[in-house]
Parts: C-alpha cells; sequence; structure tokens
C-alpha cells in the first residue's frame, strides 16, 4: 500500500495522518517504509515524527515514538498518556546517523521499520 502525505502541523500527540503497517506472513512482523525530505528552510532541530499505535489502543494511551531530527539525531522512545492528560515520551535508545544523504530537501531518505511485538 501507498500512501503519500505532506505533513507540516506540530505538536500533535496521535497524527492526523495515519496508515496501517503491512504484516509480513513469513515472520509476522509488521513492516513500514516511510520516505521522508525537509524542506531548505528547515533548522537543525526540526525532522520526523513517526507514532507506532497499537489498533486497539488508539487513544494514544500508550505507543512507540521514533524521531528523526535533521542534525541526524534519531530516537526510539515509549510514549504515554495518563488517566490526567498528561503525556510524556521516555526514550529507550538514540544515535547519531553517519549517513551523509540524512533527511536533505533535494531528496528522501528512506526509513524501513519493523515491529515485532512477540
Amino acid at each position: 500500500m501507498f500512501t503519500q502525505m505532506t505533513i507540516v502541523e506540530r505538536g500533535e500527540w496521535i497524527p492526523a495522518g495515519r496508515f496501517p503497517l503491512e504484516l509480513d506472513g513469513l515472520t509476522g512482523a509488521c513492516l513500514a517504509v516511510i520516505y521522508a525530505k525537509l524542506p531548505l528552510t528547515a533548522a537543525d532541530t526540526d525532522g520526523i515524527l513517526i507514532r507506532l499505535l497499537d489498533g486497539s489502543r488508539l487513544d494514544g494511551s500508550a505507543m512507540y515514538t521514533i524521531t528523526a531530527v535533521k542534525n541526524r539525531e534519531v530516537a526510539i522512545s515509549r510514549s504515554f498518556r495518563d488517566s490526567n492528560g498528561e503525556e510524556t515520551d521516555k526514550q529507550q535508545m538514540g544515535a547519531i546517523s553517519n549517513s551523509r544523504r540524512w533527511l536533505e530537501w533535494e531528496r528522501y531518505t528512506g526509513f524501513w521499520i519493523v515491529y515485532n511485538s512477540g
């Protein structure tokens, strides 16, 4: 399935643009490929945010968040919304990309996501 979206919103806990992950019949993992690029005017702290929501928890009470920032920082976090509505991202891991082609304005950067919850 191919979905193209231009998203410029900020501050969304649950993204307005959503698409389902594909289930790989051989491994049982969920797969997604996302291509992104940032505008020429993007600051070093601008980037992309990908939320992985469980289909039974579309309220955003618990999910994983992947962030990739123009300054080459990548992080995976567990994100929660408590009963008082407080939203928290707890980083699980972080890294610096050494890719020469990273979130540039003239070409897309591809992200392969493989998620297995078992």
